[in-house]
């Protein structure tokens, strides 16, 4: 009972205890931003900003680079390793459910299942997980469903059918030059 008793006040405070300095193996620089990222020796990750104020306990098993006030983060649910987006209070933009994330000009891209979708920076869809491909070029955005492609530009919406093959050059900022055979 007595080994129980000190295995779990050790655990408790693994768990819950405060991060401090000497907890933390790698600190990213702060380049444009106030909030960083640190990974404790345990290899999670938390963030801290610029006065040296942990922000949140080591809960990520990695984060990027914050660009824009949003950072890619991922963890670890059973055997799977799931993605999703967090702001720089450590708060979750996306539920962490992704297979894949990158952040594209103003917009979030995800992938689950193999399909793709295009979320704002509130983690509002507005590309469904509908799609082979989303490639997005800032004025204008690139899908491929069934190996065909089609045109969404915002506030448009998709502007062709998804007809073409291939996006041979773009000449900004009026012209597209795609094909369909």
């Amino acid at each position: 009972m007595k080994y129980i008793s000190v295995l779990f006040l050790f655990f408790s405070l693994e768990s819950f205890g405060q991060v401090t300095f000497k907890d933390i193996e790698y600190m990213s620089d702060f380049s444009d931003s106030d909030v960083t990222w640190y990974r404790i020796k345990s290899g999670k990750s938390g963030l801290i900003n610029k006065d040296s104020v942990f922000l949140t306990q080591p809960k990520f098993e990695y984060i990027s680079t914050f660009r824009d006030g949003i950072a890619q983060a991922g963890i670890k649910k059973g055997n799977k390793f799931l993605r999703g987006f967090i702001n720089q209070k450590g708060e979750q933009i996306t539920p962490f459910i992704y297979d894949y994330v990158y952040i594209s000009g103003n917009y979030l891209i995800v992938e689950k299942d193999k399909k793709y979708g295009m979320l704002d920076n509130k983690g509002n869809y507005i590309l469904s997980l509908d799609y082979d491909l989303i490639r997005n070029y800032d004025e204008f955005t690139l899908l491929q469903k069934n190996n065909k492609l089609a045109l969404f530009i915002e506030n448009q919406g998709i502007v062709t059918d998804f007809i073409y093959n291939d996006l041979l050059d773009v000449f900004y900022p009026n012209y597209l030059l795609l094909t369909n055979n």
